[in-house]
């Protein structure tokens, strides 16, 4: 499978459309309408252009797309690799140059940190309170504000979620729990049981409970049984359903197994189903491994989830925009390692053309490199890491680059910056040079960030705001009452 030419891939389909990862990858400027799939609520009628959209008459669904981690180096990654290779915009440079779409820029500091945590940020959208880094919707005093979603759920509205990581990883989490401490996923997932969820779907089934099932929620763990439960008549579904695709988080796109759905298709069965519940809907999309790749320093696997992410961003664009009563809002929580695009003129473009030769992200290079012998010297480790990086990237890093990888398995430190010794982060750097991309760190990063607002009401955003002032600005939107609280 090869980014610029994935149709011997099925990773990322769009389900009943049949769509292989070559159509979700050439979808760039809204050509969504021909792949959504014969969905109704005016998903397949195409997208307007968004300065012709018809007044608004008040906000009865909200659609909040997150790419975890995106920084701006990973927004402008994935533009020059759509322009490059594939001749077209992202959805996301699309549509924010369209008449009447808004950009905001957000601050997103912690109440601890400069730098947020996923945790911490989540949590700001959704109770407006600035939290501790690894606190979901925890105040510092210790109070518990009822979450943006349970909010909309006590205002009458169906609410969901959808992420590529576990369903009760942070940024989910933040929307619809009050947890102290974000490793205890389990009281998380007790949570999101017992809170009336409409829709969950991404990975995690160990921290779902098995009772789930005897508090009326229908449970699907395959992508063919979430497809099963798609096609089957409103009437005839579960009220409530959980999806939970893996035990842990959903595959990276790049090796993505054929029983996980892709993000598309997660996206495109809450949607549906929200649209058929109460009186509106509130529904958080998360591209979550973004973030993961970022950690890893991982130039490919960030630009194939960041390309997914934005397949969504079509897909909920085109919802939104076909109506007049929908909400849309696409950001970011923080960046993560800052990667950019360094190269100057002809070479740089044609490093970004060797992008389309990548087939494995880093979280497979590191699995098979950790299978290796253990009595294997440094220097052999090295060479045998190198050839798992040209497989996977396309990159044959030379005799310097084993060199380098041999002396940090040796237990130098080859990077003056401590962060940037990380192994990952070392492999990130020399692969970087072929690509002409390279990384600030694996870490989060404090920049203030994106966001693109679509759609009924997004003329009221600000230019610039505080992550904690959404709360209020979509619960005012959507006239939802001031929560009660849940424990």
């Amino acid at each position: 499978m090869q980014l610029g030419d994935p149709s011997d891939s099925d990773v990322v389909k769009a389900g009943r459309a049949g769509l292989s990862r070559r159509g979700v990858l050439k979808v760039g400027a809204l050509g969504v309408g021909s792949l959504l799939l014969g969905v109704g609520g005016g998903l397949g009628a195409g997208v307007p252009a968004v300065g012709r959209r018809v007044a608004t008459r008040g906000v009865r669904n909200v659609i909040f797309v997150i790419a975890d981690g995106m920084s701006a180096g990973t927004l402008g990654l994935s533009e020059h690799y759509s322009r490059v290779v594939l001749g077209k915009q992202t959805n996301w440079l699309r549509l924010a140059s369209e008449a009447g779409a808004r950009r905001c820029v957000v601050t997103t500091h912690s109440y601890d940190s400069v730098v947020t945590d996923s945790a911490a940020a989540s949590s700001a959208w959704s109770i407006g309170v600035k939290c501790r880094n690894g606190s979901l919707s925890v105040a510092p005093d210790g109070s518990t504000p009822a979450p943006i979603l349970m909010r909309a759920k006590q205002g009458g509205r169906a609410v969901g979620c959808v992420t590529t990581t576990t369903i009760t990883h942070a940024t989910p989490a933040g929307f619809y729990c009050n947890v102290s401490d974000r490793a205890d996923q389990k009281d998380v997932g007790v949570q999101l049981v017992e809170r009336d969820v409409d829709i969950a779907l991404g990975g995690g089934r160990v921290y779902v409970p098995d009772a789930a099932e005897g508090a009326g929620v229908q449970r699907v763990q395959t992508r063919q049984e979430l497809k099963a439960w798609a096609d089957s008549e409103h009437a005839g579904r579960a009220k409530r359903v959980i999806g939970t695709f893996n035990d842990g988080h959903i595959s990276m796109s790049l090796e993505r197994r054929d029983d996980e759905p892709s993000l598309v298709e997660m996206a495109r069965a809450a949607i549906e189903h929200l649209g058929t519940l109460a009186d509106g809907f509130f529904l958080q999309i998360e591209g979550g491994r973004v973030d993961h790749a970022g950690h890893s320093n991982d130039v490919c696997g960030i630009l194939t989830e960041q390309l997914e992410l934005d397949t969504v961003l079509g897909l909920a664009a085109e919802y939104a925009l076909s109506r007049d009563d929908t909400l849309l809002i696409a950001a970011t929580d923080h960046g993560t390692g800052g990667p950019s695009a360094t190269f100057y003129g002809r070479h740089g473009v044609e490093c970004i053309k060797k992008l389309s030769g990548a087939s494995k992200s880093f979280e497979w290079v590191m699995q098979k490199f950790g299978a290796l012998p253990g009595t294997l010297t440094p220097e052999q480790q090295g060479g045998e890491l190198a050839k798992l990086l040209k497989q996977a990237t396309g990159i044959d890093i030379g005799s310097d680059g084993r060199k380098v990888l041999a002396r940090k398995l040796a237990g130098e430190q080859v990077d003056p910056s401590i962060r940037r010794n990380e192994l990952t982060s070392v492999m990130g750097s020399i692969v970087g040079n072929g690509f002409g991309v390279q990384w600030v760190s694996p870490d989060h990063t404090g920049e203030p960030v994106e966001m693109l607002v679509l759609g009924a009401g997004s003329e009221t955003v600000r230019a610039g705001m505080d992550n904690t002032e959404l709360t209020a600005w979509i619960a005012g939107l959507m006239d939802l009452p001031p929560g009660k609280p849940l424990q």
